[in-house]
């Protein structure tokens, strides 16, 4: 894998610490997915509580337009009507939680107006759900929330995406420009509950933490629950997503 070293780059805030030690930089032509472990138990989420996290940078001049939908975390297969959830912006500038109950309907969703304001800025992007409340989170700051309850389709035939979602068998559709870090799936546990301080360092692995991910320095793959992380190219005229390094 190449490593690309980009510009000093520290957290707003965080003076000398930073959270971002390592990422992964989608173009749009490439994600990642999470094989399927034990029929998905890990990553359907049912009607538990939980937490998505990761930090984003919209920046990049390849791929897909910062103005269109751009996929962070999906276990949704848009075509064959398996779809589950995922956290993601849409092209009208909604942030936040997509959520389906038969696999068919988006009938479970938190979704808020959200503009980002410095393509070239880290956003912190959490989505949160405890009992029936799922809440969207920027930089530490509430944007909104919603009702959320019953439980997420349970979808054992797909495998997770970072950075996309899947279309039949492809994995093309809807795939994220910029960089992805610290990409974290927190199952029966929602941990933010109100406004708070951001992480000042790299997220670890906790109890209920089911995926952990784009956080190395050198490979894009590496996951920190012991998962299976595979690289995608839609073609061979795309490289294959890259690890980077903020120092």
């Amino acid at each position: 894998f190449i490593m690309t070293i980009l510009r000093t780059d520290k957290i707003a805030g965080l003076e000398s610490v930073n959270a971002i030690t390592g990422s992964v930089e989608m173009r749009a032509g490439q994600n990642m997915r999470a094989e399927i472990v034990n029929g998905n138990a890990d990553f359907n989420l049912g009607s538990s509580d939980f937490t998505i996290e990761c930090w984003y940078n919209p920046s990049g001049t390849t791929g897909t337009a910062n103005s269109l939908d751009v996929d962070l975390l999906m276990l949704w297969n848009n075509t064959n009507n398996r779809r589950s959830y995922g956290l993601y912006r849409d092209s009208s500038n909604s942030l936040g939680l997509i959520g389906s109950s038969d696999g068919t309907n988006s009938d479970m969703q938190s979704f808020h107006s959200y503009t980002f304001s410095d393509v070239n800025a880290w956003y912190h992007i959490a989505a949160v759900r405890i009992s029936n409340t799922a809440t969207v989170y920027v930089n530490g700051a509430v944007l909104g929330s919603a009702t959320v309850s019953g439980s997420f389709y349970e979808n054992t035939v797909d495998n997770l995406v970072v950075g996309g979602q899947l279309a039949g068998t492809s994995y093309d559709s809807k795939i994220a420009r910029g960089f992805i870090s610290n990409m974290r799936l927190i199952k029966g546990k929602g941990i933010y509950t109100a406004n708070f301080t951001l992480p000042t360092r790299q997220l670890e692995v906790t109890p209920e933490t089911v995926l952990l991910c784009c956080h190395s320095s050198q490979d894009p793959t590496h996951e920190a629950t012991g998962k299976t992380l595979v690289a995608y190219r839609s073609s061979a005229n795309n490289s294959f997503p890259k690890a980077s390094t903020f120092v």
